[in-house]
């Protein structure tokens, strides 16, 4: 038995056959759903000291969660968008 998967697109709702679905769409897809579901960000200021500091991927808004000892730059991308960006799946 195939299982079958609702997508929503400019057209309306789709339904695919799952099993054929992609790499490429289901990560597209995921990055749908990461951006459509932004977790509630945390201002680092009202933390004590020693906690992890949290930052925020410039794509999807995802949390990049670092400790506060972290001395090199911090990312932009979480690391399923910065997989997207590599592969060249980002528009």
């Amino acid at each position: 038995m195939t299982e079958k998967k609702l997508i929503t697109s400019d057209g309306g709702p789709v339904i695919i056959d799952a099993t054929t679905m992609t790499e490429k769409e289901s990560a597209l897809i995921a990055l749908a759903e990461r951006k459509s579901n932004p977790p509630e960000q945390i201002d680092n200021s009202s933390l004590y000291a020693g906690s992890p500091m949290f930052f925020y991927c410039k794509i999807c808004e995802g949390t990049i969660v670092l400790p506060e000892s972290f001395t090199c730059a911090v990312p932009k991308l979480c690391v399923e968008c910065n997989f997207l960006k590599e592969m060249g799946w980002l528009d």
